[in-house]
């Protein structure tokens, strides 16, 4: 039994794209470390979302109550198929981010946060603690932070 994924990108448009962390900042309610803990795919009018379970570990902007929220990402895996947007796929179990959020409204799920920019409020974490950038390079999640003025 062949259990590997299909790899499925779906072009999407974005309604902005963002030149730099600042500009992110500025559209977003809250900045946070957060690490997946769980997380579920669904198809909602033909179109595949996730919707993961997050604790979140450190807060850099902005201010939540809760140490566990919702995130809500475009893609995920259906029927053997990851789908991902423009080549970035959902995050995964146990994976680690730095995010740029803002608070979803929608009819998908209550109570979420989407990532600013779909994909481009999104820096994941590598085992050094560093933050893989734009352009692939990893920075220091500290620098980072600290350029943002946190």
């Amino acid at each position: 039994m062949n259990n590997k994924l299909v790899q499925m990108d779906l072009s999407l448009s974005l309604n902005k794209e963002y030149e730099s962390t600042i500009e992110l900042k500025n559209d977003s309610l809250l900045i946070a470390e957060i690490m997946v803990t769980e997380g579920e795919s669904l198809v909602y009018e033909n179109v595949p979302f996730t919707i993961s379970e997050v604790e979140v570990l450190n807060e850099y902007n902005g201010e939540i109550i809760e140490k566990s929220i919702k995130l809500l990402e475009t893609g995920g895996i259906i029927d053997n198929k990851q789908f991902s947007i423009n080549g970035n796929p959902t995050l995964n179990r146990n994976d680690r981010a730095l995010v740029f959020l803002q608070k979803y409204e929608g009819p998908i799920v209550d109570n979420a946060y989407v990532i600013t920019g779909d994909y481009q409020g999104k820096f994941l974490l590598n085992s050094e603690n560093e933050v893989i950038d734009f352009d692939g390079s990893p920075k220091n999640l500290t620098d980072l932070v600290d350029s943002l003025g946190l």
